[in-house]
Order: structure tokens, then C-alpha cells, then sequence
């Protein structure tokens, strides 16, 4: 988790520690199945905020395997994480987010941000072709 979360915020991406807390009969924070980071880029246009990215972050132990739950919880008010996480990750992407899942290999996370993010970090001004979202 700090590998990945020192990572982004060297790179000027604010991470947002994502948890679910409930307190039963009284409230609930986040959603069943929320992933464990958000990490925010934030852009912007000859110092004007002109938006920013984001993505979402589920972290995993390496070699760990979550496994569905719903027969042994049937009749109790326990819920399944494993498929709770995989209902949030569908519903997230289906409205365009960017969902990294079962992060647990420090060098494969590198590798897969300098493909999708690489071109933020190039270029004379750092940023690259962000230049051509801000006016969208």
C-alpha cells in the first residue's frame, strides 16, 4: 500500500484512503465493495483548474485470493466482499472509471502507469498531452 500510495503522490497525484466503516443502527460510510484508493491528478491550464483524473485502486496482499462468501452468509446479515467488490468495480466502470484491481505487484503497477499515464510526465512541460483535454 505505501509503495503504491508513494508512487502516485511523487508523481502529483493525491491519494484519497477509501473505507468502509459502519456502525450498525446508527450510520454507514462508503459503498460495499469500494476500492481502496481514488488517486486524483489534478489539471490545469495556465494555472486555471481545468479538471482532473482519476483512478481507483484495489489493493491485494500478494498471493491473496478472495473468494465468494453468499452460501456460508445465507441467513445472516453478513455481507459477501468478494462479490460486493466485483458489483462496485462493474457499476464504476460501466460509468467510465477507471478501476485497477488486485494491485499487488509494486513492479506490474509501474509498468501499467507508464503505459496508460506515461505521457503525463513527458514533454517541455510536464504534462504532455493533457494540453489537448483541458479545452474539452
Amino acid at each position: 500500500m505505501r509503495q503504491v500510495r508513494d508512487f502516485m503522490e511523487l508523481r502529483g497525484w493525491r491519494p484519497v484512503r477509501m473505507q468502509r466503516t459502519i456502525v450498525p443502527g446508527q450510520f454507514s460510510t462508503c459503498e460495499p465493495g469500494t476500492a481502496d484508493f481514488l488517486f486524483l491528478y489534478y489539471l490545469d491550464k495556465g494555472g486555471v483548474p481545468a479538471g482532473s483524473l482519476c483512478l481507483w485502486v484495489e489493493l491485494k496482499r500478494p498471493k491473496a485470493r478472495m473468494q465468494c462468501r453468499c452460501l456460508e452468509n445465507r441467513g445472516t446479515r453478513k455481507r459477501c466482499t468478494a462479490c460486493d467488490q466485483k458489483a462496485w468495480r462493474e457499476r464504476e466502470r460501466a460509468r467510465g472509471a477507471m478501476v485497477w484491481t488486485d494491485v499487488a505487484d509494486i513492479q506490474k503497477f509501474i509498468g501499467e502507469y507508464e503505459r496508460t499515464f506515461g505521457f503525463l510526465h513527458s514533454g517541455d512541460r510536464s504534462r504532455g498531452q493533457l494540453d489537448l483535454l483541458a479545452g474539452v
